[in-house]
């Protein structure tokens, strides 16, 4: 409570200790540190507060290299790494484009492909390929999406899967096939959600966890081949939880 931050933190679990990075209150990335079986944790300034960081973080792991990707208060995507000797740098990758809210990353054997929310509602695809030192943004979806808050990626077989909300506080989720073009789908458009979710893509089905606009925790769960989400209310409104969500699953 002493380190207030704002919106979705990024976690790395790792086999003896876990790090979460979080955007501060005041707009610096800072860094908590544990290890696993021993109380209490260890709070980093990153970068400081003139970075002016907002929206949430999603992180991504390169070998012994951390990748961190998050918007600034001037709508710029900002990737910040962190290699085993090195110190944090960080890089402007928005390509003259105006973003907002967390960013998710889909890192491949080839390159990384970064999604954002445009600052005017559109859905950004954002394409380097390893060693080509630049990035080449796509408009995915139109302005007319009315997309907010951030998002989450998850690859399955050749499909991308993202999960993101909108201004009318829905869920949806938009795939893409390999022969195919983006879809958008509503997902249980009677519950009202807000920021960016986070999703566990299993063995037998999903789990999408949202804030709900209340201030709850929802969980939207779906099987395989069952067509339909069943909702629950995880956390209530009495916690007032509020600026995204991230998620890991540690054994069962």
């Amino acid at each position: 409570a002493d380190h207030p931050t704002s919106y979705a933190p990024g976690v790395l679990w790792g086999s003896s200790t876990v790090d979460t990075f979080a955007v501060g209150a005041d707009g610096s990335l800072k860094q908590y540190h544990a290890t696993i079986g021993q109380p209490g944790w260890t709070v980093y300034t990153v970068l400081p507060s003139s970075m002016g960081f907002t929206g949430g973080v999603h992180n991504a792991t390169t070998g012994s290299t951390i990748e961190l990707f998050m918007t600034d208060n001037n709508n710029k995507l900002i990737q910040v790494e962190k290699t085993p000797s090195g110190g944090w740098a960080y890089a402007d990758i928005s390509s003259g484009y105006q973003l907002k809210g967390k960013p998710a990353v889909l890192w491949g054997t080839t390159g990384v492909d970064v999604f954002t929310i445009a600052k005017d509602g559109a859905l950004m695809q954002h394409h380097t390929n390893f060693g080509q030192g630049n990035w080449s943004p796509y408009t995915v979806l139109p302005a007319s999406s009315n997309f907010d808050g951030g998002l989450d990626a998850v690859l399955s077989g050749s499909n991308v899967e993202l999960f993101l909300t909108n201004t009318v506080h829905h869920l949806v989720q938009v795939e893409k096939t390999p022969s195919g073009p983006w879809t958008p789908y509503n997902i249980r458009t009677d519950y009202e959600v807000d920021y960016a979710p986070a999703v566990i893509w299993g063995m037998s089905g999903v789990d999408v966890y949202a804030n709900g606009k209340d201030g709850s925790l929802k969980q939207f769960h779906t099987a395989f081949g069952q067509g339909s989400w069943d909702a629950y209310t995880v956390q209530d409104a009495s916690q007032k939880l509020a600026g995204g969500v991230d998620a890991l699953q540690y054994g069962a």
